[in-house]
């Protein structure tokens, strides 16, 4: 369970970092800082509920669930991940 503290820390970094350096960029980039301040939260939560979760083996499955989701929509399909967490927000990527 170490290991997956480290990997959640190691991306709650890259997500802070990705969502503080478009806000300091101009034109569209702050748009971007929405979906990752987003996935920063998810991450955040998820990083509690391992240090309140019990150690099960259910628990344990469920938080690497949890944990590869996003990361398997992202790899399948960024578009579409992307819609989902700027929802109100068209952008046309082509």
């Amino acid at each position: 369970m170490n290991n997956i503290k480290t990997v959640f820390k190691t991306i709650l970094i890259i997500l802070l970092v990705c969502t503080i350096a478009p806000l300091l960029l101009g034109g569209f980039m702050p748009i971007f800082s929405i979906p990752f301040g987003f996935l920063f939260l998810y991450y955040v939560l998820i990083y509690f509920l391992i240090n309140f979760l019990k150690r099960t083996r259910l628990g344990n499955i469920m938080i690497y669930l949890l944990f590869v989701f996003p990361i398997l929509w992202a790899i399948i399909d960024w578009k579409s991940l992307l819609d989902f967490l700027l929802q109100g927000i068209h952008l046309d990527l082509r």
